[in-house]
């Protein structure tokens, strides 16, 4: 009997945490969230009640700190989820939102697509990028962010604007809305929706693909309700 072939997909949603069931500070509890609650049974997690199981779900909080004092950061926090090993308490503190430099050696040798690799798998860093990015970060005078960092230490290149129109990538706002005013005034809109028929066809092309979703870390840094319910309720079409 033949083992099917198992993919795994992660969706890293950025600046997003566990907190308070209040609806007047929590956009998870403002917002209606049909497909995430109905995959967590009807619930949603918060301080009070952080671990969640169901028949196709399980969820259980890890602590962003680290057993580090201060604010958790991107930087280190993302070095942290891709390596497996304590960035912060390797340098003493949180740091970002780009790794530390003392932090690369580390996110080359010991990313999660390096492991996987060895091991004889496929791996894909699904998110697209615009002309514009390629200019500012692609000759090495501006820092990169965690993941896409770590992709590409391995040699491997970012997805561009051909790769997101035809269909072999995803745009962070998942619509592709936002790529005329970056300079791709033809990019096809999606619904988000299609974006996620999209993004569960890439995953069966490999053993495993990571979509990073930075809008819901925007939406939290601008501390607006409103917008940050809109960010949730569209990752929830996608979802």
């Amino acid at each position: 009997m033949m083992v099917p072939a198992r993919h795994v997909l992660m969706l890293f949603l950025d600046g997003v945490g566990i907190g308070v069931k209040d609806p007047q500070v929590n956009p998870f509890f403002a917002a209606p969230m049909r497909t995430l609650r109905g995959v967590l049974g009807g619930a949603m997690p918060h301080l009070d009640d952080t671990h969640l199981a169901t028949p196709g779900a399980s969820l259980s909080p890890l602590d962003a700190t680290l057993g580090v004092a201060g604010l958790p950061q991107s930087g280190t926090g993302q070095v942290a989820l891709l390596t497996g090993e304590n960035a912060a308490q390797r340098i003493g503190r949180h740091f970002g939102p780009y790794p530390y430099s003392t932090l690369k050696p580390l996110l080359e040798e010991a990313n999660l697509f390096s492991k996987i690799e060895a091991d004889g798998k496929t791996t894909f860093y699904a998110n697209a990028f615009p002309a514009v990015y390629f200019e500012h970060f692609g000759n090495g005078k501006r820092p990169m962010t965690a993941i896409p960092l770590a992709w590409t230490m391995g040699g491997r290149s970012l997805n561009d604007s051909n790769a997101l129109a035809s269909g072999g990538a995803i745009s962070a706002d998942l619509t592709n809305e936002r790529w005329p005013m970056l300079g791709h005034p033809a990019m096809p809109v999606l619904t988000p929706k299609e974006a996620g028929r999209r993004l569960s066809a890439i995953s069966q092309r490999y053993d495993f693909v990571l979509f990073e979703f930075s809008m819901t870390d925007h939406a939290g840094h601008g501390r607006a309700m409103e917008e940050a319910v809109r960010v949730l309720e569209l990752f929830d079409g996608f979802l």
